[in-house]
């Protein structure tokens, strides 16, 4: 099913790793359909977290030059084929989702990393958001999560100036939760997955959609969408054993 990347399940938390190191996890149309599919996948399995990884010395090289839409300057059919549902797809999973990135992740790639909930970088990740330098802008959702993240003039300054971002820079200005070792990257993904895998997945499902839609809608419409979400939640399995659990302990 899958040629550019691995997918397994494990005790609740899926793992998708992008496998296509000779080619250092370029972000071909064939890795980024894969990517959906497996996006798909944990979905269907009702996968409580999900970790994101790479193989190789570097988490993605960007963008393939060598795409005939990319040669033909068609950028725009490429976007919107292949990059754009991949990232809305990315977005929308109900599930907590943590990227573990190692090595170079240039372009486009850095719009999938901040796209996840969580990011846990190794020593010797460099972001590199290499648009600038190359006559492009910066695509994959950049100019919307970057300053989401980082703020409006750090992003002018990083975008404008095809900035490369170091780990502990990324740490220092909010782009990755953590900065380890490379061979604890895995452990420390692992760690934050089980305690997201540990919360009631309902909930946190609506705490995603009520994050994603507050940073385009008015203090009201947040309001309004913050009671719609909070009904759904106090009505859910989850909440009604916890009330009962509590109600059970006040009486013994």
């Amino acid at each position: 099913m899958f040629n550019r990347l691995r997918f397994t399940v494990d005790d609740g938390i899926a793992s998708i790793v992008l496998a296509h190191p000779e080619k250092l996890n370029v972000l071909s149309r064939e890795l980024l359909a894969e990517l959906i599919k497996a996006f798909d996948r944990a979905r269907a399995v009702e996968a409580r977290a999900v970790i994101i990884s790479a193989e190789g010395r570097a988490f993605s090289s960007g963008g393939d030059l060598s795409d005939p839409s990319t040669r033909a300057g068609d950028l725009a059919a490429l976007l919107d084929d292949a990059y754009h549902p991949t990232l809305r797809a990315l977005v929308e999973l109900p599930m907590p989702v943590i990227c573990a990135v190692n090595g170079r992740v240039v372009g486009g790639a850095c719009g999938l990393v901040l796209a996840c909930d969580q990011v846990v970088a190794a020593e010797d990740t460099v972001f590199d958001f290499a648009f600038a330098r190359i006559g492009l802008v910066p695509d994959c959702g950049l100019a919307w999560l970057l300053p989401q993240i980082v703020g409006r003039n750090r992003a002018r300054h990083i975008l404008l100036g095809g900035r490369q971002v170091s780990a502990e820079q990324a740490f220092a200005i909010g782009m990755v939760e953590t900065v380890v070792p490379l061979d604890a990257l895995g452990s420390t993904a692992m760690v934050a997955a089980r305690a997201f895998a540990a919360y009631p997945a309902f909930a946190l499902g609506l705490t995603k959609r009520l994050l994603t839609s507050a940073a385009s809608l008015t203090l009201d419409g947040t309001l309004t969408f913050e009671s719609a979400a909070q009904d759904r939640a106090g009505k859910s399995d989850d909440f009604k054993a916890l009330l009962k659990s509590m109600a059970a302990r006040q009486t013994t």
